[in-house]
């Protein structure tokens, strides 16, 4: 068996170890049963994994049911959010930042907000706000945009590559906040279409 190491999401993190703590097994076991089982029932075998011609073909014992787990709950979703409600003690900064983005995300159709362990989520996901920052009182944000930095127009130096398909800033300024938030604009146009 070979290893592999992934990045999550916050929030699919989050759910996964939700999912794991349910189900009593252990987070990585829980990931690479998804993963295989993903892979195993929607790809076809590549052609050298496949049975000879004429080779006995064993079926397999019928597979036990498994009892249902209790379903995760999903986080709540609105199409406001107070971020200084869900964030106290969070350096003001930090909150204002925050908000801004939020606004602007939540101008476009049909998109929700909820709160993540450490940040804020948007459905259907095209950004998020990876965490907002306290420690030593500095204020800050961490967020990733859908669209890798050469799929955005003007990108500022502060948008740097993330995780796949996906690019990440962090906002210390106003300026910083200022050039970013047109891109999330573009991160919507670029993973659902041209807004009218």
């Amino acid at each position: 068996m070979k290893s592999l190491t992934i990045c999550l999401p916050d929030l699919v993190f989050d759910r996964a170890t939700s999912e794991a703590q349910q189900k009593g097994i252990e987070l990585s076991s829980l990931c690479s049963g998804i993963l295989a089982d993903n892979l195993l029932t929607h790809f076809t075998l590549p052609r050298q994994l496949s049975l000879p011609v004429g080779a006995p073909i064993v079926q397999p014992p019928p597979p036990k049911p498994i009892p249902a787990a209790p379903a995760a709950t999903p986080p709540p979703t609105a199409r406001t959010f107070n971020v200084a409600e869900h964030f106290k003690a969070f350096p003001n900064g930090s909150i204002r930042f925050a908000q801004a983005f939020v606004d602007e995300a939540l101008k476009f159709p049909s998109v929700e907000v909820f709160q993540t362990s450490r940040g804020i989520g948007f459905k259907p996901n095209f950004v998020f706000i990876e965490y907002l920052m306290s420690r030593g009182g500095k204020a800050g944000i961490g967020v990733s945009f859908y669209g890798e930095p050469h799929r955005h127009e003007t990108p500022p130096e502060i948008l740097g590559k993330g995780i796949p398909s996906y690019s990440r800033a962090k906002i210390y300024s106003e300026a910083d906040l200022q050039a970013i938030l047109p891109h999330i604009r573009q991160s919507y146009e670029l993973k659902f279409g041209r807004l009218k």
